[in-house]
């Protein structure tokens, strides 16, 4: 985290739940709160904001796209990239960096918290 870059949390989004967003927001509002990123955006595949607006919405000069999803699917190995328009992870416009990441889901810390949780509530 530092003051030139930008993380963008990226959700799915539905406009048939108006909760499914809630998520994403909680964890923006979360990194924002705590980290020391220039920006922090907020983006959807399927509502508004969306991914199309990732270069106006943020100004920073390095941008980082994380999506909040559980696996590396269809959407983080294919539509994504193909939307952002990325080569070899990146993508350079106008003197600007945006860098893609893997979903959060494949993190292996993620496995050890869902653990951890299962074992506190049974």
């Amino acid at each position: 985290a530092d003051a030139q870059t930008a993380i963008v949390v990226l959700g799915h989004g539905t406009s048939r739940n108006p909760r499914s967003e809630e998520t994403i927001r909680l964890q923006s509002q979360w990194l924002r709160e705590r980290a020391r990123f220039a920006e922090v955006c907020t983006l959807f595949l399927d509502q508004e904001p969306g991914l199309d607006q990732v270069w106006s919405l943020c100004s920073a000069r390095n941008i980082a796209v994380v999506p909040l999803f559980v696996a590396d699917g269809w959407h983080v190995t294919e539509t994504i990239p193909d939307d952002l328009n990325l080569m070899g992870g990146g993508n350079r416009q106008r003197g600007r960096c945006l860098r893609f990441a893997r979903a959060v889901g494949t993190h292996p810390k993620v496995a050890e918290v869902v653990r951890a949780l299962a074992l506190e509530n049974s």
